[in-house]
């Protein structure tokens, strides 16, 4: 039986740095956004294993937790602090495609 990706310590400190980047996000959908990211991780890594080089290249896809946070504040209605800026446009549409 092979560990579950999300359990994966690169997994872990990328979805902790990018709940914390999520604080002033509503929580419902601060939960869908984690678990949107969670689901993706899963999905990218089955059958290529969970060793330190393929969860990099998922990370490094998925683009940096202040990215995916910039993402969800974009879509936040109210005006919030955000992370900083990336240089990664089709990021939102991914983050759109995940939580739907």
């Amino acid at each position: 039986m092979t560990a579950q990706p999300t359990r994966h310590p690169l997994v872990e400190d990328y979805l902790a740095r990018l709940e914390g980047l999520l604080r002033g996000v509503e929580p419902g959908e601060r939960q869908e956004t984690l678990a949107g990211v969670r689901e993706h991780i899963e999905a990218s890594l089955a059958g290529s294993g969970n060793d330190d080089a393929a969860v990099r290249r998922v990370l490094d896809e998925l683009g940096s937790p202040e990215a995916v946070a910039g993402a969800a504040y974009d879509e936040k209605p109210s005006p919030a602090p955000r992370p900083p800026a990336t240089s990664r446009a089709w990021l939102p549409m991914l983050v759109a495609v995940l939580e739907g």
